[in-house]
C-alpha cells in the first residue's frame, strides 16, 4: 500500500505544475468573463434609459431583470476554459504513459524495476487520472458562489434577479452532469468515465508490449469494449419489448462490470508480463 501511495504521490507531483497552471486560467478567464458580461449588462442598461427619457420608473433594463444563470448559459465562452482543462486531463490520459517512454526512456525502466509489484503502477496511474478530474470538478463548483457574489457586487440590484449556486447547476446542463442529483446518477456518469480511461489505458498497454501490432490490437480492443456496452442498443428493437427498463438498465450495468474487469485485468497481465522498455 505505501508503494502505491508513493507513486500516486509522484504521478500527482509531475503534473502539478500542469495542474495549477489550469487552476489559474480557469480562475482569470472565468472571472474576466464574468467582469465582462456584467458591465455590457450596466452599459447596455445606462444606454436604455439614457436615450428613452419616457420608458418610465419601472424600466431599467430592456430586456427585464437578469441573472446570472441567464446571462451565463447564453455566454458560449464561459464554460470554453474548463472545456479547454477537460481536453488537457483527456490528452493526459494517453501522456501519464507516453511520456515515460518518449520523453524520458530511463524512467519507465527505473519505473518498471521497483520493487514492488508492478500493478501498482498501472492503479497508481489510474488514481491520479481520477484524482485530477475530482479535483477539477471540485474546483469549479467551489468557484461558482465566488462568481456569483462577484457579478451580484458588480450589477446593480435594480437590474438583476438574486440566483443561488444550487439554482444555477439546476439550470446548467453541463454542471448537472459534473453534479448529478442523485447518487446513482453520479455512479453511472463517472463511472462510465473510469471504465474509459481503463479501457484507454489498456489499449496503450497493448501498444506498447507489442508495437506496431499492438497499435491495431490497442484499437482492436477498444473497438470491442465498446460493441460489447453499447450491443444492447444495437439490438433494440429487440429487447425493448421484452424487457422492463430497470432489466435493461441491470444488462447495461452488468456488461460494464465485465468490460472495466476485463479491460483491468488485461492491462494488470500485460504491464507484468508483456510491457518492457
Amino acid at each position: 500500500m505505501i508503494h502505491y501511495l508513493k507513486l500516486v504521490h509522484m504521478e500527482l507531483s509531475r503534473f502539478s505544475k500542469i495542474y495549477i497552471s489550469l487552476f489559474s486560467f480557469v480562475l482569470l478567464a472565468q472571472f474576466a468573463i464574468v467582469w465582462m458580461k456584467a458591465r455590457e449588462i450596466t452599459n447596455e442598461a445606462a444606454a436604455f434609459n439614457g436615450l428613452n427619457l419616457n420608458a418610465g420608473p419601472g424600466v431599467l433594463y430592456p430586456m427585464g431583470k437578469v441573472n446570472f444563470a441567464d446571462v451565463m448559459s447564453q455566454s458560449m465562452f464561459y464554460m470554453i476554459p474548463a472545456f479547454l482543462c477537460a481536453s488537457v486531463l483527456l490528452l493526459y490520459i494517453f501522456g501519464i504513459w507516453y511520456r515515460d517512454w518518449l520523453f524520458m526512456n530511463s524512467f519507465i525502466y527505473r519505473l518498471l524495476m521497483l520493487p514492488g509489484p508492478r500493478y501498482s503502477i498501472y492503479f497508481a496511474k489510474l488514481s491520479a487520472i481520477i484524482v485530477l478530474v475530482l479535483g477539477m470538478v471540485a474546483y469549479q463548483l467551489a468557484l461558482l458562489p465566488l462568481e456569483i457574489t462577484f457579478f451580484h457586487a458588480l450589477v446593480p440590484e435594480e437590474l438583476r434577479d438574486t440566483v443561488s449556486t444550487m439554482d444555477y447547476i439546476r439550470s446548467d446542463y453541463i454542471l448537472q452532469l459534473l453534479l448529478p442529483s442523485t447518487f446513482m446518477a453520479f455512479v453511472i456518469y463517472y463511472g462510465t468515465g473510469l471504465l474509459a480511461v481503463s479501457i484507454l489505458f489498456t489499449s496503450i498497454l497493448i501498444e506498447r508490449s507489442y508495437r506496431w501490432k499492438g497499435l491495431a490490437g490497442g484499437i482492436g480492443f477498444a473497438g470491442l469494449c465498446v460493441l460489447i456496452v453499447i450491443s444492447p442498443f444495437l439490438i433494440w428493437d429487440s429487447i425493448e419489448s421484452h424487457l422492463y427498463p430497470m432489466e435493461i438498465f441491470m444488462m447495461e450495468l452488468a456488461l460494464g462490470l465485465i468490460v472495466g474487469v476485463m479491460s483491468i485485468w488485461t492491462g494488470m497481465f500485460l504491464i507484468k508480463k508483456k510491457v518492457s522498455v
